[in-house]
């Protein structure tokens, strides 16, 4: 594909004396001008920039292994005649600012990751990321799930793929589960709908109508009891089985202790306090 091509970005490949005294160390951005869409977020100093332009041309020179993306996507750029466009970011910095500029390199590829750009290329994720998502809050704040009252059926529903997909958070617990008849037939049952084992929503469930021919849904009424309550204490005892996108069934006996009706062929009863909530 790249072969006879020549290499772009041959206009500027160093920074003079006085430009690197200015610039010092920085962080960097390169960008694709087809788009306009940021791909490498990087920090060095002198010509630290260039070498990415140096390195794809060695590839094109000398071609073996696999290129990472970065590298593709500069040679793609190329490809369309074109150069690749790049950005100084932050500038000015001393060599003693490392934890400074890890964290706005970080800052800026996880700003990258949650807007229309895209994430970055980056074959690592920012070395000092602190990033917080709501979720992340609110996780910091949720108390663990011990209810003093007795439930008899609990449903446990992953819902971060459809609340990904756009689904709001009633649609994302309600729909569309393979739920057999005899779960269907619990009375006074609660859903609850996790992500990072946070309960983002809870509904009683009314009842339970057909999805399509093999998948249900149930109508509910919110239930703002199992609210913002973190669940890692019941996930945690069946992790495989609710890695691979199944939801669980439990009872509650608001004494400190719950089973699996579903998700955990051990269906005793189990202490919610033998565990090291962290």
């Amino acid at each position: 594909m790249f072969q006879g091509m020549t290499p772009g970005n041959l206009g500027k490949r160093n920074f003079s004396l006085l430009e690197r005294e200015k610039l010092s160390s920085y962080v960097y951005a390169l960008k694709d001008p087809r788009d306009q869409k940021v791909f490498y977020i990087g920090q060095g100093n002198g010509n630290r920039l260039f070498e990415h332009f140096i390195e794809a041309e060695n590839y094109l020179n000398n071609p073996s292994g696999i290129p990472s993306s970065k590298i593709m996507r500069i040679l793609d750029v190329w490809v369309a005649e074109e150069d690749v466009e790049w950005l100084i970011l932050s500038s000015g910095h001393s060599s003693d600012d490392k934890n400074l500029l890890d964290s706005i390199e970080s800052a800026i590829i996880d700003t990258l990751s949650k807007s229309q750009n895209g994430p970055a290329l980056n074959a690592v994720s920012g070395p000092h990321s602190t990033f917080l998502s709501e979720i992340d809050l609110v996780q910091i704040d949720a108390p663990h799930i011990d209810p003093e009252e007795e439930y008899g059926a609990v449903f446990i529903f992953p819902i971060h793929g459809a609340l990904a997909d756009g689904e709001n958070l009633y649609n994302a617990t309600r729909k569309a589960w393979r739920v057999p008849e005899k779960y269907r037939s619990l009375h006074n049952a609660i859903a609850v709908g996790i992500k990072e084992y946070i309960s983002l929503s809870a509904y009683s469930i009314k009842e339970w109508i057909p999805h399509n021919e093999t998948k249900y849904e149930f109508n509910g009424k919110e239930y703002l009891e199992l609210e913002h309550m973190n669940w890692r204490r019941i996930i945690s005892d069946a992790m495989g089985y609710w890695q691979r996108g199944n939801y669980l069934v439990v009872s509650f006996d608001g004494n400190g202790s719950f089973r699996f009706l579903r998700g955990n062929p051990d269906r005793e009863w189990r202490s919610i306090k033998e565990f090291v909530l962290v």
